[in-house]
């Protein structure tokens, strides 16, 4: 979606342009111009979106902001200071959609984009995200995540995205087998930066068709995650994607719960024994008590089979919650599967276990079921 960038000061169109950029948003240096320039613009190639600058004095932007909303179909968006209501109250009533505070205007454009979008005034894509998360450690989230990721591709092919951006040791790239150009930590610590050049840099393409994220492989130590980049990383990646897949890990720590807010479903992956369905249990009431949607929520049992386990209708009785559906063990296939570096959807499609996996990833796409089969 092409945005056209005008100000009264050229120093402000780099930064300017930037924020928009990094919301997912086509905006070439061609696109940025003065205020001068705007009129002349509109004569030019279309745009889906204006963006106008408002500062003292306010008139000249503000005549322009009433003639651009007279003449152009595209929405027209406010961007200044908020310090006085007054000018906010002109802006708007000279024709603006929405004025944007320029000091939180990473925080609110995607806010304001999606208010836009689902009004109709711009077609903006925005792809689904779903979390994938556990209680405790040794359940099994790297192993899920990926295999909903490639059971997902296989009705999105090259349009799901796997992003491993969790604080435990990082075990995607070798799970996958993968050779990376660039890391997962690499693009944390430039997160202000990014954009959706530099983001899909940042991805290599699975042969399964799914584009990966991950740190390097044998990394021991995660480079922390704080909530502003998870949520600018995040919906950067569903502007891209038609499905983006989270590998949080086992640890409801403030970047994650971000995470988990944005997405569309959260997986909470729990093995059936006592110690693991205790702590799944208060894991999710922690994530309902920091606001999680418990219909977000779809609890899976992960090594189902084992001897001594937790029968079904005890286990969910101990959740407090129906679980979604059950992956059988089969300790055999999942090692075949981490030596080849595959995973097992791809390995085995017809295995029990890929079977479940790909009814889970079809659940995703409609209301949680309330019992499993």
């Amino acid at each position: 979606m092409r945005v056209i960038v005008a100000s009264d000061n050229a120093d402000q169109h780099l930064p300017l342009r930037a924020q928009l950029l990094s919301a997912g948003l086509e905006c070439g240096a061609a696109d940025c111009v003065l205020l001068a320039g705007l009129e002349p613009r509109f004569a030019q190639a279309g745009a889906d979106l204006v963006a106008v600058y408002v500062s003292l004095p306010s008139e000249p932007a503000l005549a322009l902001i009433q003639k651009a909303a007279a003449r152009l179909s595209a929405p027209v968006l406010a961007i200044g200071p908020t310090s006085d209501p007054q000018l906010v109250i002109q802006a708007l009533r000279s024709g603006a959609r929405e004025y944007l505070d320029e000091d939180k205007l990473r925080e609110d454009l995607p806010t304001v984009l999606e208010r836009l979008r689902q009004a109709g005034a711009i077609r903006f894509k925005v792809g689904r995200t779903l979390a994938v998360t556990a209680g405790c450690p040794g359940s099994g989230v790297t192993t899920v995540a990926s295999n909903l990721a490639f059971a997902l591709a296989l009705k999105y092919p090259k349009q799901v995205v796997l992003a491993e951006l969790a604080t435990d040791v990082p075990a995607l790239a070798l799970a996958l087998d993968m050779q990376l150009r660039h890391t997962a930590d690499e693009l944390i610590r430039a997160w202000d930066r990014a954009d959706s050049a530099m983001l899909q840099q940042g991805l290599v393409e699975h042969v399964g068709g799914v584009q990966i994220l991950a740190y390097a492989p044998e990394t021991l130590i995660a480079e922390p995650v704080e909530p502003p980049a998870m949520r600018h990383l995040a919906l950067l990646l569903r502007t891209l994607y038609d499905w983006t897949v989270l590998d949080l890990g086992h640890s409801a720590h403030a970047a994650a719960v971000e995470a988990m807010q944005l997405a569309e479903s959260v997986v909470v992956v729990t093995r059936l024994d006592v110690p693991a369905l205790r702590l799944t249990r208060r894991y999710v009431q922690e994530l309902q008590d920091r606001g999680i949607a418990r219909e977000k929520l779809r609890p899976v049992a992960n090594f189902y089979g084992q001897r001594k386990q937790l029968a079904w209708k005890d286990a969910q009785d101990a959740l407090g919650m129906p679980l979604a559906v059950w992956l059988p063990d089969d300790p055999a296939l999942m090692n075949q599967a981490l030596n080849q570096g595959q995973p097992l959807v791809r390995l085995s499609p017809r295995a029990k276990i890929s079977k479940r996996i790909v009814e889970l990833a079809q659940q995703v796409d409609r209301p949680m079921d309330t019992a499993p089969s």
